[in-house]
């Protein structure tokens, strides 16, 4: 399965959103598009007090090189996947072979003592190796919790998220890294269909080379809308 740098939203679940979209036939792909819209997302939407504070832990047992559940001190008994709600990544630091140092890992699941990395490392992480642990998303935040001791993460930033990585589309697909500048930057007026490889399919009216209008834009509409709906109340959006 693959993921994006924050998972705000598994590619498998765009459909679900996104009515243009029917399936999604390359999730690699898919994730990319979706890393670059919480990239956007999370600059559009600005700091705020992040709901888990960074911190240090000792590896209590072996993992060996291709696995990903990880055995450690700092996991604690919470709730299953207390640890794994947005971009929180671990990062091995000492203790550990030397090809190994530095490396980090998306955390994807947890439950008592332990969390599940996103991938494995290529060699094994003993027992008693170092690492540390930082939230890089904006999301989860600590207004949005559920209570004290549960992250939450509102719906409203899984449908902004599809929008964004539509956006990034429907805008061109040049700036999408597609390589296709006619669907952007054609001077017809006519609309244009195109289908592509993650599964998207368009169909779109082509504005000139002098109007065209990309990812420069930013923020997708519709994602600025879900954005306001969960956080205009407070005062905090821009925009």
């Amino acid at each position: 399965m693959a993921y994006s740098d924050y998972n705000y939203i598994r590619p498998s679940e765009l459909p679900e959103i996104l009515v243009t979209m029917s399936s999604v036939t390359n999730e690699d792909m898919a994730a990319r598009f979706i890393s670059d819209a919480e990239h956007i997302i999370d600059a559009y939407v600005g700091p705020a007090p992040k709901f888990y504070i960074d911190g240090t832990g000792e590896s209590i047992a072996l993992l060996a090189s291709g696995d990903t559940v990880w055995s450690g001190n700092r996991w604690g008994n919470r709730h299953p996947n207390y640890w794994a709600a947005g971009g929180v990544y671990v990062t091995v630091v000492d203790g550990a072979p030397a090809s190994v140092l530095g490396q980090r890992r998306l955390i994807i699941a947890s439950d008592t003592d332990q969390v599940t990395l996103a991938s494995g490392f290529a060699e094994d992480v003993p027992a008693g190796a170092l690492f540390n642990f930082q939230q890089e998303s904006r999301f989860p935040r600590w207004r949005d919790r559920m209570n004290v001791d549960m992250p939450d993460m509102p719906y409203e930033l899984k449908r902004a998220t599809a929008f964004q990585v539509e956006y990034g589309f429907l805008f061109g697909s040049e700036e999408a890294g597609l390589s296709e500048a006619s669907v952007a930057d054609g001077e017809s007026t006519e609309i244009q269909s195109r289908s592509y490889a993650s599964g998207y399919a368009e169909s779109r009216a082509v504005g000139s080379a002098s109007s065209k209008r990309g990812l420069a834009l930013l923020i997708a509409p519709r994602a600025r809308a879900e954005l306001r709906n969960l956080l205009g109340a407070a005062g905090y959006m821009r925009g």
